[in-house]
Formats: C-alpha cells, structure tokens, sequence
C-alpha cells in the first residue's frame, strides 16, 4: 500500500472529522505529507479534503501557535461551495483568532 494510499483510508475511516496535522504526518509521512495530502485532491482519488486554520496562545510558549486542521468530505465537490472560513482547494484558508 503506497502513503497516498494509506492517507485516503485513513480520512475514509474519519469522515467529517478534523485531523490534527501532526497526525497526519504520522500517516504519511514526514517529509512529504502535504504533497500527498494534495495528490489526494485529485484523479484518481478526487477526494474532497479542507483545511481549516485557528492560532491558539500557548501558555507554555509565552506565544501563538498556528493550529492546522484537515478533514475529508464524502460527497462534497469544490466547486459546491465552502463553509466559511475553510477551503478544499488550498491550505490557506484561516478562521478569526480565538480570544487570548
């Protein structure tokens, strides 16, 4: 089983569900998750994938951390629209901070 392969059942198996990114390095790999997380966005998987983005203040780090988010959409194509501040397409896509 390739990692792309191994990605795509591993967002199969959590439909909906926001992953963590540092999960999903984990599942793919390293050095080259992003690139195989975006492989899955098209043929032959053309699986719909969003990103979401929040920054988070870590208490611990006396400063901000940006949180990255992805999760598989069964069902649902680009160019059905997005939920507001998420995107299938990129993985620039940023929600409001959160309060401090």
């Amino acid at each position: 089983m390739s990692l792309n392969d191994r990605l795509a059942t591993y967002f199969r198996e959590r439909p909906s569900q926001w992953v963590n990114a540092h999960e999903l390095l984990t599942v793919a790999g390293f050095a080259a998750w992003r690139t195989r997380l975006s492989e899955l966005r098209r043929a032959p998987f053309n699986m719909t994938i969003q990103n979401r983005q929040r920054r988070m203040f870590m208490t611990s780090l006396q400063a901000q951390r940006t949180i990255s988010e992805y999760r598989y959409v069964p069902g649902l194509t680009p160019d059905r629209g997005t939920e507001q501040g998420v995107t299938g397409d990129s993985d620039t896509s940023t929600q409001a901070p959160e309060p401090v």
